[in-house]
């Protein structure tokens, strides 16, 4: 699977400058043969709901890279890069999802098969903490240092030859990238799950771009709720006297001067009224609560105030101002488990509660679909392990924790 390019000097990648609609055929022509294909964007800036495309970038082996000038091609001639990017090319990438969105936004959305070096070499690095951009791994992989200086320039005045090679380099490094990337994947026996990956990143690029709808006005009800509670909580901290020792106040006298979010004045305070503790965690404090009021209403107070500052006071700031949606940014093997993660904001640690989860609403027309596989990791375990008893089991949908209860205690199923 291995592939041969033509860049032996990646410092001045040949490419040919697209800036009319007959160019554009003629090149795109040139270029269909491939069965792979280098895809990058140079956009004006990175919200795909304010900011536009300026270049595409395209790189096939043995070819100078072909740099489309979007605003320069008719709207009605774009239909042919269109239907060029619906190819069946192996359409190669770097954080695909963010050129995926723009093209989709510019009507030019790409078709599978995709391959993303970005994806891939998560993949490959699964649960260790190391660098993802592309100039971290031409590095690593190529040991070429890539010079990013032109990717914060500007992109809406006109192209500088600086610009036009740094975006040919974009495109043709993937090239070279790919087949190591390949070959590595091949090699840990992980290329199946690469390309699973590949295959989710345009639905998590679209899920991205629809963005969740809030009901402002109720979440801010809910905000206000839970404030009041805070506030409650607080000043059971300041005013309840500890059981069994009614004549001191955990905060006495200088009440104001202590704060409940200073874990050393609040343990001074806690020894001080006598609960044996060493420590302010969560560990210590919960076999505790039930037994001292005061301190159920300190973990209290530490939930209440982190929802209110992470997700009451916050999210509101995430609605988009043209979209009026928060659109989160989603990280397929974000968490080094290999979940998912979901940042800015972080909606995946929204509250259980359904006063909170009923503020995200669908848009009039539509509904919001709750989904869950049932079991999905034991079923994965039943086909990667071959147990015959489990997988007879699921094919029969017998509840396989009753199943296993049986059996460890001897009594037969009741299924």
């Amino acid at each position: 699977m291995s592939v041969s390019t033509t860049y032996p000097n990646l410092k001045n990648v040949p490419y040919h400058l697209i800036t009319s609609s007959s160019e554009l055929e003629t090149a795109l022509r040139s270029l269909e043969q491939s069965s792979i294909l280098g895809l990058d964007c140079e956009t004006t800036g990175l919200d795909p709901h304010i900011h536009t495309i300026r270049l595409i970038q395209l790189a096939v082996p043995s070819q100078p890279v072909i740099l489309i000038d979007l605003p320069l091609i008719a709207p009605c001639d774009q239909s042919l890069l269109q239907q060029f990017l619906s190819s069946p090319a192996i359409k190669i990438t770097h954080n695909g999802k963010f050129d995926w969105q723009f093209l989709a936004q510019a009507g030019l959305q790409p078709n599978a098969p995709f391959f993303d070096t970005q994806l891939a070499y998560r993949v490959l690095t699964a649960g260790l903490k190391t660098g993802l951009s592309l100039q971290t791994l031409v590095q690593k992989l190529l040991n070429i240092e890539l010079d990013k200086t032109q990717q914060v320039s500007d992109w809406s005045k006109l192209l500088t030859s600086q610009q036009l090679q740094y975006a040919a380099l974009d495109a043709a490094v993937l090239l070279e990238l790919y087949p190591i990337l390949v070959k590595k994947l091949e090699r840990s026996q992980l290329l199946k799950i690469a390309q699973l990956e590949f295959h989710c990143m345009p639905a998590v690029a679209q899920m991205e771009l629809n963005g969740m709808l809030l009901d402002l006005s109720r979440w801010q009800t809910l905000g206000i709720k839970l404030e009041s509670d805070r506030d409650a909580a607080l000043h059971q901290i300041r005013e309840l006297r500890v059981v069994g020792n009614a004549q001191i106040s955990l905060l006495p006298e200088m009440t104001d001067a202590i704060n409940p979010n200073s874990p050393q004045q609040v343990l001074a305070a806690l020894q001080a009224a006598g609960i044996p503790v060493n420590s302010t965690n969560q560990k210590e404090l919960v076999p505790l609560a039930k037994q001292h009021p005061v301190i159920q209403a300190l973990l209290d107070y530490r939930h209440l105030s982190k929802i209110t500052a992470t997700f009451a006071d916050s999210l509101p700031k995430h609605i988009h101002p043209m979209t009026g949606r928060i659109h989160p940014t989603y990280y397929q093997l974000g968490a080094r488990s290999g979940r998912f993660s979901c940042r800015n904001p972080p909606l995946q640690t929204i509250p259980r509660d359904a006063a909170a989860r009923t503020c995200f609403v669908a848009a009039p027309g539509y509904q919001i679909v709750r989904a869950d596989y049932s079991q999905i990791e034991l079923r994965i375990v039943a086909r990667l392990s071959g147990d015959a008893r489990m997988q007879r089991a699921y094919r029969r949908g017998e509840d396989l924790h009753r199943l296993t209860a049986a059996l460890v205690t001897g009594k037969r199923s009741l299924m």
